[in-house]
Order: C-alpha cells, then structure tokens, then sequence
C-alpha cells in the first residue's frame, strides 16, 4: 500500500507543476479567473493517471485490499481542487 501511496504522491507532484506553470501569477480576481479555466483539463489528466495507477495496483488484489486502495485515491483526487484557490501552494 505504500508503493501505491507514493505513486499517487508523484502523480499529485507532477500535475500540481505542470498545472502551475501553465497559470498566471494570482494578482487579481483576472488571473484567478484564467487560471481557473485551465484548471478542468488539468484535473481531468490528474484524475486519469489516479485511475490508471489504482487500476493497474488493484488488478490481481483481493476484496478488502481494493476496498483500501479505492479509499486512498479517492483522498488523493480530493486533493488536487485545493489548488484551484492557490496553484503556487
């Protein structure tokens, strides 16, 4: 479980940079606005490599090993909205 944890970790570390560098530096309600609309795309690729990386772990798992892993990805999804408020956090 802590290799898929870590996984998940890198994931999130990955797509929090490229989000961020595609964004404006927050100096107003604009460029919140702007980098709001760049912020779907990103969590959708986010959400995609979560995905793939739950699926690939939980193929040959057991029932309560699946449970735990679809629990602990559903945390690291909820994380990434976070940086819709700040995306240099």
């Amino acid at each position: 479980m802590k290799e898929l944890e870590e996984k998940f970790e890198l994931a999130f570390e990955k797509h929090k940079k490229e989000y961020a560098s595609i964004c404006e530096p927050i100096s107003g309600l604009i460029s919140r606005q702007n980098n709001a609309s760049k912020f779907d795309s990103a969590n959708e690729k986010y959400i995609d490599e979560v995905i793939e990386i739950l699926n690939i772990y939980v193929e040959n798992k057991n029932d309560s090993e699946r449970e735990s892993a679809i629990e602990i990805s559903k945390g690291y999804i909820k994380l990434f909205p976070k940086l819709l408020i700040n995306p240099f956090s």
